[in-house]
C-alpha cells in the first residue's frame, strides 16, 4: 500500500471514530442542544465532494485563515461549544486524535462557536487539559453556516483536495 492510501486509510479510520461520538444533527442553540438520549450516530458520505467553504475563522486570536490554508492535508474539522454538553464529552477524543496523527498530513481543527473570545476556550482547555488542539474561532458563525452545518456537534472530513467528503 502505497503512503498516500495509507494515510487516506488512516483518516478514514480516525474519522469514523470521531464520528460515532459526534451526533451531527445537534441544535446551535444552547436551549436545543441534544440531550444524551435523543443523540444517535450517522455518517454521510457526501457525493459527489464539494468544495470546503471559503469562510475565515480566527486562530488563536491572532491570524484569520480558511480551510484553503490547509490545502494538502486531510482535514476533521469539529463544530462546537463550551456551552454544549454533547461537544465538551467529545473533545478529548478530539484532542487524543490529534496527537495520534500529528505528522500524518491530518489535521484536526475543533472550531468554536462561542462568542466570549479565545479567553473563553483558552480557559476550557486548560481545565479539561486540551493541549493537542489549537484555539480556533468561527466569529459570527460564517463558516458553520456556509459549510451547511445545522447544529451542534458536527464534523465535516474534508480531502487533501479541499472537498467536503462526509
Amino acid at each position: 500500500m502505497n503512503p498516500n492510501m495509507f494515510r487516506a486509510f488512516l483518516l478514514g479510520v480516525f474519522a469514523s471514530v470521531i464520528l460515532v461520538i459526534s451526533p451531527p444533527h445537534a441544535s446551535a442553540d444552547e436551549k436545543k442542544c441534544a440531550s444524551d438520549d435523543k443523540i444517535y450516530w450517522t455518517y454521510s458520505p457526501v457525493n459527489p465532494p464539494k468544495d470546503a467553504s471559503r469562510a475565515p475563522f480566527d486562530v488563536s486570536g491572532k491570524s484569520e485563515r480558511t480551510l484553503s490554508d490547509y490545502h494538502g492535508a486531510g482535514l476533521v474539522v469539529n463544530f462546537w461549544a463550551t456551552w454544549c454538553i454533547p461537544c465538551v464529552r467529545e473533545m478529548p477524543s478530539l484532542d487524543r486524535l490529534q496527537a495520534k496523527v500529528k505528522g500524518d498530513l491530518i489535521r484536526v481543527l475543533a472550531i468554536s462557536e462561542d462568542r466570549g473570545g479565545p479567553l473563553k476556550v483558552k480557559k476550557f482547555y486548560a481545565k479539561e487539559d486540551i493541549g493537542n488542539l489549537p484555539v480556533i474561532l468561527d466569529k459570527r458563525g460564517k463558516l458553520m453556516r456556509t459549510s451547511g452545518v445545522l447544529g451542534l456537534p458536527a464534523t465535516l472530513l474534508i480531502n487533501p483536495k479541499g472537498k467536503v467528503v462526509g
